[in-house]
């Protein structure tokens, strides 16, 4: 009987199978390769050989050493190797991580270990820091101290900021208060004294209209003393102007205007005797004008029914004299001139004064 050489091969199912192998020689025992072992598991298993891994003295064969022999692989005097198969799919490196889990440290909590004098750890680590913090009682004291010499400090100064704020304030209403009063005290002085202004204004110019009026009244009487009635006079024809208010006239440059009345000479007892002649010729009836007084008092007058008995003429010159407008019938030109009883000519409305008329630019 020729010799054999024994295989122990564990199966897929975890059983160990002995493989027989005859060889001629014991000293053939390494012509013995891996395919032949292939090839025996492929027919007792029905494993294909393309798909077998065998595992032998730890190291994993494949297809591309069939033909390495199994004593070379193994030291022991039996061979023992194990069937495989190959995974399909999956990826690679998960062996490097299981290599780094191993190696890895699985907790950092020692305190529940013990020190070479058996105390647990917990309580060293817990007296060391105890140490620790009395070494920095007295620092923790002066933070104190710092601390609240900085709280203090802190209140001081924004007392001091809150009372100059309040002081500024005050000062503030009290500027206020009297920029407020002294503007309300030049606003009234400046409204005094332009009241006081204008009153002068209007006393001056009220005098001045009653020098023109005495001025013109001197004239009216002159005038009615002559002879001359108000009758004779044209309606449309203006008051004469003072001769201090005549403009001057070049004599070089006359203006052309109508020719005055001629002048009679002065000749006082011819006028004289004439005016007798025409009084004594002329019969005295009551539709003979009457010379009117030079001057019409207002105030003598209770209402404007009196002053219409001055007649249309009279009171238009007057109205002329006195600045209001002379048109309109014999009671409204009573009523207009009755007016001036208890007012200035400044006092009454504008729609009883002349429009006044613009100069035009030459």
């Amino acid at each position: 009987m020729a010799p054999l050489t024994q295989v122990f091969v564990r199966t897929l199912d975890g059983r160990t199978r002995c493989l027989n192998f005859e060889r001629d020689d014991a000293s053939h025992e390494d012509a013995l390769t891996l395919r032949h072992l292939r090839r025996a598991l492929e027919s007792s298993e029905g494993v294909p050989a393309s798909e077998q891994l065998i595992r032998v003295g730890g190291l994993v064969l494949g297809d591309g050493d069939d033909d390495r022999a199994l004593r070379s692989l193994s030291d022991a005097p039996s061979i023992d190797a194990d069937l495989l198969l190959r995974i399909n799919g999956g990826k690679g490196g998960f062996g490097s991580l299981l290599r780094g889990s191993k190696s890895a440290q699985t907790t950092t909590n020692f305190d529940a270990c013990r020190d070479l004098s058996g105390r647990r750890m917990r309580h060293v680590n817990a007296e060391k820091k105890m140490i620790e913090w009395a070494k920095h009682a007295e620092e923790r004291e002066l933070e104190k101290i710092a601390l609240k010499h900085v709280n203090s400090r802190s209140s001081q100064i924004k007392r001091k900021f809150e009372q100059i704020e309040e002081q500024e304030k005050e000062r503030f209403k009290v500027e206020t208060l009297a920029q407020r009063e002294s503007t309300e005290e030049a606003v009234a002085a400046g409204i005094r004294i332009e009241a006081q202004r204008r009153a002068a204004e209007a006393a001056a110019e009220a005098e001045r209209k009653r020098e023109q009026a005495r001025k013109q009244r001197a004239l009216d009487g002159m005038y009615g003393m002559g002879g001359i009635s108000d009758s004779d006079s044209d309606e449309d024809e203006p008051t004469m102007p003072n001769a201090d208010d005549a403009p001057k006239m070049d004599p070089k440059m006359p203006e052309k205007m109508d020719p005055p009345e001629p002048a009679r000479p002065e000749t006082p007892k011819e006028d004289a005797e004439a005016q007798k002649e025409e009084n004594a010729g002329s019969p005295d009836t009551g539709d003979t004008a009457a010379v009117l007084p030079a001057e019409i008092v207002l105030k003598d007058h209770g209402s404007a029914e009196e002053l219409e008995a001055f007649g249309m003429d009279r009171l238009k010159e007057e109205l002329m004299k006195n600045g209001l407008k002379c048109g309109g019938t014999l009671a409204e030109r009573a009523q207009r001139l009755f007016l001036l009883r208890d007012k200035t000519i400044d006092e009454i409305d504008a729609k009883y004064k002349p429009p006044v008329r613009k100069e035009k630019r030459r």
